[in-house]
């Protein structure tokens, strides 16, 4: 499980493997991440995505997703968010993996 801080500017990293091996380089062209609404302050769903959002990016030769979350008005709790990886050969996507999240207040 990942932990998001909330404010904060701590990011999470996946690996992308298929089979037990890291994908290949640069083949991914895209990810979304995507959270339901009650995951939210706003009620909403968050969605993150490689090509509209500063917040998620590929890494490591589009091996890695990044995903830097604090501050998109998260819910403190346990949430299941969705990865959708994209690529050439599968330009509506792939359904990736279900990645639990825990969201929590820093309190130094």
């Amino acid at each position: 499980m990942s932990t998001v801080y909330l404010d904060r500017e701590n990011w999470i990293e996946w690996e992308l493997r298929t089979d037990s091996s890291p994908i290949e380089a640069n083949a991914v062209t895209r990810a979304v991440f995507w959270l339901p609404g009650s995951a939210a302050v706003s009620g909403e769903p968050v969605v993150f995505d490689t090509d509209t959002d500063t917040d998620i990016t590929l890494t490591s030769g589009a091996t890695r997703v990044r995903l830097k979350p604090g501050n998109r008005g998260l819910t403190p709790g346990r949430h299941t968010g969705f990865l959708t990886i994209y690529d050439t050969a599968n330009p509506g996507g792939i359904a990736w993996t279900q990645v639990q999240i825990r969201v929590v207040e820093w309190q130094p």
